[in-house]
């Protein structure tokens, strides 16, 4: 894998049915490349089951060097409203209760 361009395509869905396989991958590739940005493209993404939401979540949240942040692309509205906004490119912004 090229290291500059590390990306990581996500399905149509993400169900409790293949999130391990799909934490599995992605855990390999981020321990493999600790140093190197991660792409993570959820263009095809149109389903999430709770599983998904924190797949999802621990990619928002999970602690990278500067420089080796973990962005997801193309995510949808309806589903970028699931996941913490904090690397998602063009999340909407939700209104925060006061």
């Amino acid at each position: 894998m090229d290291e500059s361009n590390l990306e990581i395509e996500l399905a149509e869905s993400i169900t409790s049915a293949m999130v391990g396989d799909l934490w599995e991958k992605a855990n390999d590739i981020l321990e493999s490349y600790p140093d190197s940005p991660i792409v993570v493209n959820a263009s095809n993404l149109t389903f999430v089951d709770i599983s998904g939401v924190a797949f999802l979540s621990d990619l928002q949240t999970r602690f990278r060097p500067p420089g080796a942040e973990i962005s997801i692309i193309g995510l949808s509205a309806s589903l970028a409203e699931l996941v913490p906004p904090s690397n998602i490119e063009n999340a909407p912004q939700i209104p925060r209760g006061e």
